[in-house]
């Protein structure tokens, strides 16, 4: 459940008159919407013969047993500019804003989606036909995240079994792909780590997984590798690329598409690479910032002019602030000494060491080389040292990408309910550590 203040927020920023929420969250819709002008709630998942006190909620059975008002004036829908769905952007920049996805906009990828998807799989060899009505869809995506939101509808609409997981937790995950025989997995970068590291996944039988698709964060090669290698059942590991902003920017075609790469731009889309300072498009082969065109693309930020035009350029070009491969979010990339640095880059790094099993890797300030890479670290075993992870990084990449801004070890890496690693709590973390008067640990330094 989101924290309270953002959930008042976001209502208040919606303008949102009538709530629908499980039993569960109630008591926080509830203190949430204390001082709005909620006209109703309504519990999905309540008992048909719940009531409650309150006269303002009421159980899902009672709005489908409510005759509805007869000579009700039609409703008039642009598919243009009207919102469809208003999910808000998660936030890793700034303050989520409501992102409005219009009918058309939505109605255009999901078809775009779905005949994407049926080509891909026909491509794919897999042990029999995939029925798409005769299959069951496992999802753990947060539905409120558009890659959790679009699988959903793509699997309303092809009629498909779906098997929803109230709340990630990895033993009850990998106890449903055995019990459901789940053949193909939508899932996020954590999840694809722990399908190849988690000391429980050995126990449970996963091989009828055949299909695996990575999104809502980058997922390095070394680690799409990793669990190809634990699971040679597997027919393919592979990701997409989108936005909130514009639902799917690109998807993988066929089944050589090389680990790491995202697939190529999906129909009726367009894409650019122009540098970063200069705005001119670049060539095959330069990193810059990517610039999306589709009929997909959301027409802006609720009342966020300003957001929507720093975003959203005049010929209606998205500047996603991604990286071709994708490398990395463009507001997230290290500049050392000048140099580009992907913190993503050197995650799928660490990742590829057998006593790490999770990472994340911020910058810090260091005077004259402006930023340096700092690692945060999960690892499986106590006796890996801090000099010992740098030793291994530094033979991995050049200098400058070398961890030269420390490594801390840590319980968990913070992330957002898509996966997302927030960079920013790491960097308060290493500010408040900065201004503590007590090292909480040794840094290890190593020369170039």
């Amino acid at each position: 459940m989101r924290g309270l203040n953002e959930l008042e927020r976001q209502f208040t920023d919606a303008s949102v008159k009538f709530v629908f929420c499980s039993n569960d969250a109630l008591e926080n819709v509830l203190k949430a919407t204390k001082k709005l002008s909620i006209k109703k709630i309504i519990v999905i998942d309540a008992d048909e013969n719940t009531t409650f006190s309150n006269s303002n909620i009421f159980n899902i059975s009672q709005v489908f047993n409510t005759v509805p008002l007869p000579n009700l004036p039609p409703i008039n829908i642009n598919l243009e500019t009207d919102a469809l769905i208003l999910p808000y952007s998660s936030g890793t920049t700034g303050a989520p804003k409501g992102v409005v996805i219009t009918h058309k906009g939505f109605g255009t990828h999901a078809n775009i989606y779905n005949s994407l998807m049926e080509n891909f799989i026909k491509n794919v060899f897999i042990k029999k036909p995939y029925i798409f009505d005769q299959e069951l869809e496992l999802i753990l995506l947060p539905i409120n995240h558009m890659f959790g939101c679009c699988v959903l509808f793509h699997c309303l609409m092809m009629a498909k079994t779906v098997v929803l997981m109230k709340q990630f937790e990895p033993e009850p995950f990998f106890k449903a792909i055995e019990k459901y025989k789940i053949r193909i997995l939508m899932i996020h970068p954590p999840v694809l780590i722990m399908l190849s590291k988690h000391s429980a996944v050995d126990k449970y039988d996963l091989s009828s997984i055949e299909i695996i698709f990575s999104g809502a964060a980058p997922a390095g090669k070394d680690i799409i590798g990793d669990v190809k290698q634990k699971h040679p059942n597997l027919k393919q590991v592979t990701q997409g690329y989108g936005t909130t902003e514009c639902l799917g920017v690109t998807f993988p075609d066929n089944e050589n598409i090389p680990n790491g790469s995202v697939g190529k731009v999906v129909p009726l889309g367009k894409a650019k690479v122009i540098d970063i300072d200069t705005g001119k498009e670049l060539s095959y082969n330069q990193p810059g910032e990517i610039l999306f065109f589709s009929p997909t693309v959301t027409p802006g930020y609720l009342n966020r002019p300003e957001a929507t035009k720093e975003s959203i350029d005049a010929e209606g070009w998205y500047h996603t602030g991604g990286n071709m491969f994708i490398i990395e979010r463009m507001k997230e990339v290290l500049k050392v000494e000048g140099l580009p640095v992907s913190p993503a880059e050197l995650e799928d790094v660490l990742l590829s060491h057998s006593l790490i099993t999770d990472a994340a890797v911020i910058g810090i300030s260091n005077g004259a080389a402006g930023e340096v890479p700092k690692a945060y670290i999960v690892r499986k075993d106590k006796t890996l040292k801090e000099v010992e992870v740098m030793e291994f990084v530094k033979e991995r990449v050049a200098y400058y990408k070398q961890l030269t801004g420390g490594v801390e070890f840590v319980n968990e890496i913070p992330k957002n309910a898509t996966g997302k690693i927030l960079r920013r709590a790491l960097r308060e973390k290493n500010q408040d550590n900065a201004n503590s008067a007590a090292p909480i640990l040794t840094v290890y330094h190593l020369n170039n």
